[in-house]
């Protein structure tokens, strides 16, 4: 009876052995493996001149850039922990183990994802890139409070003209930036996006007012409005008075008088008549 026993116990410690290396119990952090498949990160993480925030690291997922308003498209490079790893961008395979991948940039934020997959494809990682490209340093309008721009407005047309009368000895200018963030110079002094300048003095003859816009990366655009302004013998020209009726003889205008807003006008003779 004894060696019956004994017999039955080996037999069954073999199985319970069986049972345990196969249950998967092991410590795999979370992440459903298979086949000997493991989770898969990137070694290196660039994007050609560009400086990302933070600085790569393998177990950081997500990052921030920002380009000048003139740059386009960027070079992004990919290298995952294993040759066999694929990488995807935005969704699409763009290789395996290493990449170098173009990628184009609207202005504002640009977001992309780079996902790396283990070997077997059991897991995956993804990192995302948010890019902003910056607005351009442009005006949405510029306006005066006498006057009319020439030519029509346009946020690349940087260069303008008006003619004012005589009278008009100053003139306040209102300019409105294109993207948030943006700063306004007016001949020098700053003025908050919308609102107008304080009242710029006009000489006679020609009158150059400058406006600097400049975006949040430094940016800048320069716009230029010429204002003409009559001199005082080309007002006294156009301000020549004489009666609707009057003849070569008439000796009107010898004295004028003004008192507030009436003019009076005498005449030394009026039809012939002394």
């Amino acid at each position: 009876m004894s060696i019956t026993r004994s017999i039955l116990y080996l037999a069954v410690i073999p199985l319970l052995l069986i049972s345990c290396s196969s249950s998967g119990g092991g410590d795999d952090g979370g992440v459903p493996v298979g086949g000997g498949g493991s989770i898969s990160s990137l070694t290196t993480l660039d994007l050609a001149g560009v400086t990302l925030s933070p600085p790569f690291s393998a177990d950081t997922l997500s990052y921030t850039a920002t380009v000048a308003s003139t740059v386009s498209e960027l070079m992004l490079s990919a290298t995952s922990g294993t040759t066999a790893s694929d990488i995807a961008i935005n969704g699409t395979t763009a290789g395996t183990g290493n990449i170098v991948q173009s990628l184009q940039l609207i202005q504002g934020p640009n977001v992309f994802t780079i996902t790396v997959f283990a070997d077997d494809l059991s897991s995956n990682r993804t990192y995302n890139i948010t890019v902003t490209r910056a607005v351009p340093p442009e005006l949405d309008g510029i306006s005066l409070s006498t006057g009319a721009l020439s030519p029509a407005f346009l946020p690349t047309t940087t260069t303008y003209a008006t003619t004012v009368d005589f009278l008009v000895s100053n003139v306040a200018v209102t300019a409105t930036a294109a993207g948030s963030g943006a700063t306004i110079a007016i001949n020098g002094t700053p003025v908050a996006s919308g609102q107008a300048s304080a009242l710029i003095p006009l000489d006679e003859g020609a009158n150059d007012v400058e406006i600097r816009v400049q975006n949040a990366l430094g940016e800048q655009r320069d716009y230029t409005v010429a204002i003409s302004r009559p001199v005082a013998n080309q007002f006294l020209e156009r301000a020549y008075l004489k009666a609707s009726d009057a003849g070569a003889q008439d000796g009107l205008g010898s004295r004028v008088a003004i008192d507030g807003d009436t003019m009076a006008v005498s005449a030394q003779s009026w039809d012939g008549v002394f």
